[in-house]
């Protein structure tokens, strides 16, 4: 019997029907299947492997690679004999444990048979049979997904299909799958690996909508935008060991699985099972929380700093557990830090931070027109989150965008030991595009390099520690995300990315109340001048915090030589300068006191 003869069973057998096609892409990761659970759908190779995949209707799925399934096979362009790996594991992770028909290259029917398996045979050259797609014979447009899925669609008898995940074909192309991490990249050419000519003769046959998650159209079909998308990574919606298998199959991708913990964390050593370092921490941390004298708790930090740049200097990592406290707002927290990328915990002046946070989030109440309004805070460079598990003692909720893994499971670790449930962690970069960017060491001179965002031309000198990461428009993010919520308070520490962001929260910045930047003015590649600046011109009354330990209305010059400076902008609209310098005052009648 012919192996094509049983996919005539098929033909128009859902006439005049709608479907939904199914790629791959990144995009993949926006969208809730739950909301297509009553539609028919094609899908086609990974699919499958999304935790939600049982709650669509699967009408046909696909994959059309030549000798897939075969386990051995000579190559018809090389001639040399290879293994197959990926068909392999894809039987292994249950491909074909489903009822639905899935149809694969006829060239793997020799070596694999199963009842809900059909096959497609293809033809060479370039005939499209006059743009009608046939299962019983000879075809030649499988070879690329989005082609075959109209192709299948098409001899079912669909009238209309809707393409969801097929990034690739809007006219910023998007590259990526939805089980690699990350939300996808930009494409240095756009649609470079389709037929033109067969799209614009095979929308003259039947209608095609692409869905998109963002303003991004395709040229060649109707446009559609998914209403409120909502990002998951891979790990969350594809199982962890199913993730493991794939990535070893060495795709030409990296596939991350999602870990406890960063995956260089199983060569760090807890100090607490070392008994002297154990010791001497402990030690050096009691005489830390019984003194008061700010001048005597300094030269204990420095302490505490020299030790931990002599470990990390050592061929073995570290991580540790102290309790710090802090003697003004008897505030006590578990705080987690680690070396990969040089966390300095003597940088954390607890005690400022409580003052300052508190009194920001009484201001913003004081001059709310409502009272009892519930203000929220976002924390842009999160690090470990040792800003925001202050301000979540006075804020509604927090939100931390901390990009670098090997800060966010630190963070998120601190949030557990501290029971802290109003600060949500998002693992992504705040910027002005939407696609990848790098984390890296930049070449800042000192014991204590700090991890910084390299993106959009912020490029330091010396490139260290490079690690891929997520990026969002920032401005889009916050509207699809969050609505027309408000944010009171911004804190930005993004290592020489905050001018950008600024400029990307455009409209928004009018209703915020108060932002918060921290600047370095050894940094590179942002003069704090700049945004200082920047700021003024948008209706805020800036205020620094630098080395004299003291608020001040004007930026004195001694300031702008070196070190690093927090520039407190007040929004205009909501304060007037009779308020902002009794803010002033009354902060520093308190750090004087932390001072004495």
């Amino acid at each position: 019997m012919n192996s094509l003869e049983t996919n005539k069973k098929f033909y128009n057998k859902y006439i005049n029907k709608e479907c939904y096609l199914f790629g791959n892409g990144s995009s993949i990761k926006y969208i809730d299947l739950d909301s297509f659970k009553d539609k028919h759908s094609i899908v086609c190779t990974w699919m499958f492997l999304h935790k939600d995949f049982k709650k669509l209707n699967v009408v046909a799925d696909y994959t059309l690679h030549p000798y897939y399934f075969s386990p051995i096979y000579r190559s018809p362009f090389t001639k040399k004999i290879s293994l197959t790996r990926p068909g392999k594991e894809m039987i292994k992770l249950g491909r074909f444990d489903y009822n639905h028909p899935v149809f694969i290259s006829e060239t793997n029917r020799r070596f694999f048979k199963k009842k809900n398996v059909h096959y497609i045979k293809h033809e060479k050259g370039s005939n499209y049979m006059e743009n009608k797609y046939f299962l019983d014979k000879e075809t030649s447009i499988s070879s690329n997904s989005l082609f075959a899925g109209i192709g299948i669609a098409q001899y079912f008898g669909f009238k209309k299909i809707n393409l969801v995940g097929f990034d690739y074909i809007t006219e910023e192309s998007i590259n990526g799958h939805f089980y690699e991490k990350s939300i996808g990249w930009k494409a240095k050419k756009t649609l470079q690996d389709l037929d033109i000519n067969f799209l614009k003769k095979i929308k003259k046959k039947i209608e095609i909508q692409n869905i998109s998650i963002n303003e991004n159209k395709t040229i060649f079909f109707k446009n559609k935008i998914y209403k409120n998308p909502s990002y998951k990574e891979n790990y969350q919606i594809v199982e962890k060991k199913k993730l493991k298998i794939i990535n070893k199959i060495k795709l030409g991708y990296k596939i991350f699985s999602n870990t406890t913990k960063p995956q260089y964390f199983d060569k760090y050593v807890d100090i607490r099972n070392k008994k002297f370092l154990n010791f001497y921490f402990k030690k050096i941390f009691k005489i830390f929380d019984s003194v008061k004298n700010f001048k005597l708790r300094s030269i204990l930090w420095r302490i505490l700093t020299f030790s931990y740049y002599i470990l990390s200097k050592s061929k073995k990592l570290y991580y540790f557990n102290a309790l710090i406290k802090s003697y003004v707002g008897k505030y006590n927290v578990k705080l987690y830090w680690h070396n990969k990328h040089y966390y300095n915990p003597s940088t954390m002046n607890w005690d400022y931070l409580y003052i300052i946070y508190k009194n920001i989030a009484k201001f913003i109440k004081k001059n709310s027109k409502n009272k009892n309004k519930n203000i929220n805070a976002l924390d842009i460079g999160a690090s470990v989150g040792s800003n925001s598990m202050i301000m979540s003692k006075f804020f509604r909720q927090v939100y931390a965008f901390e990009p670098s893994r090997d800060c966010s499971f630190i963070l998120e670790k601190n949030l557990q030991e501290n029971k802290i449930k109003n600060v949500k962690l998002f693992e992504i970069a705040l910027s002005n595009f939407n696609g990848q960017g790098e984390l890296s060491s930049p070449n800042i001179p000192g014991l204590m390099s700090r991890v910084a965002y390299g993106g959009r031309g912020i490029y330091f000198n010396e490139r260290k520690n490079i690690e891929k990461i997520s990026v969002r428009q920032c401005n889009q993010f916050l509207e699809k995300k969050f609505g027309k919520k408000e944010f009171d308070f911004i804190k930005l520490d993004c290592e020489g990315s905050e001018l950008t962001i600024l400029k990307n929260l455009n409209k928004k910045l009018k209703d915020i109340k108060i932002i918060q930047v921290e600047l370095n003015f050894d940094l590179p590649v942002l003069n704090p001048l700049s945004v200082k600046n920047f700021l003024s011109n948008r209706n805020f009354k800036c205020i620094f915090y630098g080395s004299s330990k003291l608020l001040t209305l004007k930026l004195e010059k001694k300031e702008t030589k070196s070190g690093s400076i927090e520039i407190f902008a007040f929004n205009k609209r909501f304060f007037n300068l009779d308020n902002i310098k009794k803010f002033v005052k009354l902060n520093n009648l308190k750090l004087v006191k932390i001072n004495s």
